[in-house]
């Protein structure tokens, strides 16, 4: 297949159907004769193609136009390629994307903040909430979303209550208020990842730090008694782990837990909840941590088959062997020495 860039294939205007900037259709012209194919065949061979290749084949014929809204899996990515047709990206995929269950969207490059791009984003997400199983919003340091377009994000998540995955990686939000009502009504969670977020706070000396404070959402983690996957790498400041009704002790369904921010109370909680389908535990980032407190953990949590604790500065071999004594069941151990 002959690839176009995103501008060539948005913007195609040679008899078929035409795609401006705001993603509307202006031109529905004459078509060739075609071989009728039923419309669920013509879904399933879209779903297989990227965003753009899905825009050229739905020039072809108004059928193959409808078959875009039986679409359930929408991936977008933005890169500097096609940076400037994130709009007419966005415009497109909320116009003729009506089922979506799985909305993946990755940028690298980073989106303006113009009025434009924040209303083309919360129309794609408009309306679709109640179906929505699976989201993900990954970015990168270069490419932190304006603070308007995240509040879009809040209002429209936020009653997504058949949300499945929730996975935000790198963003931006007004307040800590706002990451709690991404949280809420999420009964059906198995799978939260929150990665690099911040809010911006005022410091005694009037100036703007960027951090979460953990507390205002932990209560609402600990209520998704289905979860089985949770990463926590936040951008925080902690003087101490949260208390114990703050704490996820309630999330007996806990597969994998990789945290950034815990220190030995928040280990003696995860000791004392007795997390019996914990299989996964990843410590890396947790520098305030010691080893009888991941001993106690291994003891309490014996399905543990995978544990990181490289952060965490080995004293001698004893304590290697004591790790290995302990964890029957570990296969990786990722340890400094």
């Amino acid at each position: 297949m002959n690839h176009k860039t995103s501008e060539e294939v948005l913007h195609t205007a040679h008899e078929e159907v035409t795609y401006t900037r705001n993603g509307d259709i202006t031109n529905c012209s004459q078509q060739p004769s075609q071989i009728c194919v039923p419309q669920e065949i013509l879904t399933r061979i879209m779903s297989y193609l990227i965003l753009e290749e899905m825009a050229r084949c739905s020039q072809i014929s108004k059928p193959w136009l409808r078959a875009l809204a039986g679409i359930q899996e929408l991936n977008i990515n933005i890169d500097f390629c096609n940076q400037s047709d994130a709009i007419a990206i966005f415009n497109f995929a909320s116009k003729y994307f009506h089922n979506l269950s799985r909305i993946n969207i990755r940028c690298v490059a980073p989106l303006e903040s113009s009025s434009r791009m924040c209303d083309a984003f919360s129309d794609l997400l408009a309306g679709k909430s109640k179906y929505l199983k699976h989201f993900v919003y990954d970015a990168n340091f270069l490419s932190f979303p304006p603070v308007n377009l995240t509040n879009g994000l809040v209002q429209c998540l936020k009653d997504a209550t058949n949300l499945e995955t929730l996975i935000i990686d790198h963003c931006m939000f007004a307040s800590d208020h706002d990451i709690l009502l991404l949280l809420t009504n999420k009964p059906k969670l198995r799978k939260l990842k929150l990665c690099n977020l911040s809010t911006s706070h005022k410091a005694n000396d009037g100036v703007a730090k960027y951090y979460c404070n953990i507390e205002t959402f932990h209560e609402a983690i600990a209520s998704f008694h289905q979860l089985q996957e949770l990463e926590l790498l936040l951008n925080c400041f902690v003087d101490h782990s949260p208390d114990k009704s703050a704490w996820s002790i309630l999330l007996k369904e806990l597969r994998k837990l990789k945290i950034n921010y815990i220190d030995d109370t928040g280990l003696m909680e995860i000791a004392r909840s007795s997390l019996p389908h914990l299989q996964d535990l990843n410590l890396r980032y947790c520098h305030a941590i010691s080893i009888d407190r991941v001993i106690d953990v291994l003891h309490a949590c014996p399905s543990i088959h995978t544990l990181d604790v490289s952060s965490l500065q080995m004293e001698d071999d004893a304590h290697i062997k004591e790790l290995s004594r302990v964890g029957n069941s570990l296969v990786n151990l990722t340890i400094k020495v």
